[in-house]
């Protein structure tokens, strides 16, 4: 039997603070696109980087059917160098094994142009954008607000809220916890999910 499958898009910060909040609100957003789409099998197009792109495609290899697609900025050695740690190149190692199937780009003329093609590639090929990011202007080319900013103009998107900051003390009266908030754009009749 041939299943359907969703295609999602994973884009967002590599810092964040309560992973736990942000893999409880990336749950939220699959558990609305598996509304959205009964029956469908998710195939996650992540470029697998520290945070919230691991952290989504781990949650879509947790689903029924769940297949990864690794998009690389540039080759695996190369990329690896960006990861802060050793046990964060072998967390990447094992998500490569798992990977269905790998793009990687063409050399571009900075990294950061790699990343924003990776982005683009990402974004190109997916039916629904998941975004973990903070909701502020993009602060560089490739970055999570930039491929956001993209994916608004042509693609349902699912983002959920993740601060990239030091939160407030505890006992501060204007605390509002806004991690794990998703909001969806583009999706019809679908603004905020909580």
């Amino acid at each position: 039997m041939v299943h359907k499958k969703i295609v999602i898009g994973a884009t967002g910060h590599r810092l964040i603070i309560n992973n736990q909040s942000v893999m409880m609100g990336i749950d939220k957003a699959l558990n609305r696109i598996c509304h959205e789409y009964p029956g469908h099998e998710l195939v996650c197009y992540s470029s697998i980087a520290e945070g919230a792109d691991r952290l989504i495609a781990q949650k879509v290899l947790a689903t029924p059917g769940g297949q990864l697609f690794a998009v690389l900025p540039f080759d695996t050695e190369k990329y690896a160098k960006d990861f802060l740690s050793d046990e964060s190149k072998q967390e990447f190692e094992i998500f490569m094994e798992k990977a269905v199937d790998v793009a990687v780009m063409p050399a571009a003329n900075s990294r950061e142009d790699s990343y924003l093609a990776a982005g683009k590639y990402v974004l190109n090929k997916c039916d629904v954008l998941i975004a973990v990011w903070d909701g502020n202007p993009p602060g560089g080319v490739g970055g999570t607000g930039q491929i956001v900013n993209f994916a608004r103009e042509k693609k349902p998107l699912a983002w959920v809220h993740a601060d990239k900051r030091k939160k407030e003390p505890k006992y501060s009266k204007n605390k509002i916890n806004k991690q794990c908030i998703v909001i969806f754009e583009n999706f019809p009749e679908l603004t905020k999910f909580q």
